[in-house]
């Protein structure tokens, strides 16, 4: 799989296939940029995790977690 580095940021619609799952190293993050929806979150360990988007929804699996930040916000 890939990993995302300190400081780095990977950026998700959230109806993309993501083959795996990548290893986020301290201070990376996950934006999920949702235009419609509803999406569902994939079950990973986030570092920092953004939802961006003021419309669609969101939808959490059965187990993620965020070490660092969780970050809601509606600018698109």
């Amino acid at each position: 799989m890939f990993q995302v580095g300190s400081a780095g940021n990977l950026q998700l619609l959230g109806s993309e296939s993501v083959e795996g799952t990548p290893t986020f190293v301290a201070g990376s993050s996950v934006t999920y940029t949702g235009t419609s929806g509803p999406y569902t979150i994939k079950d990973w360990d986030y570092q920092n995790l953004v939802f961006n988007g003021s419309v669609g929804t969101f939808n959490l699996g059965a187990n993620e977690t965020v070490a660092g930040n969780l970050t809601l916000t509606a600018a698109l």
